[in-house]
């Protein structure tokens, strides 16, 4: 599935990346904006799905059995999310990369990254 992420200058999309790196994966990204809004709609029609803090859902989108969540875990609850529409149908690579997603420890990753090392 085709992915829309925040512009590179924005906060989230950073974490985003450092996760990506983390975990030695370059991201194909379909849409790269500062508008959550075009996101939103981007994700409501289908076309893609999305890493974003939860709360970032506006409450006017159509009730949540029409979008699917999964909660990155190692954050802090509701925080940051992988979010796509729910009644599309997925590749076997979407699917098991949507099932990978609950196995991550993102936050250890990323606090791997941050940790000062000391010259050897």
């Amino acid at each position: 599935m085709p992915l829309a992420l925040l512009s590179k200058d924005m906060r989230c999309r950073q974490l985003v990346d450092i996760g990506f790196q983390a975990i030695g994966i370059e991201p194909r990204v379909r849409l790269e904006t500062s508008s959550l809004e075009l996101i939103h709609a981007e994700v409501m029609s289908g076309r893609v799905a999305t890493i974003l803090p939860t709360s970032s859902f506006p409450l006017r989108v159509p009730p949540q059995s029409r979008i699917k969540i999964r909660r990155l875990p190692g954050f802090s609850p509701g925080f940051v999310g992988i979010i796509r529409l729910s009644l599309q149908e997925t590749s076997d690579f979407a699917s098991d990369a949507w099932k990978a997603v609950q196995k991550m420890r993102l936050q250890d990753d990323l606090g791997l990254l941050c940790e000062v090392h000391p010259d050897n």
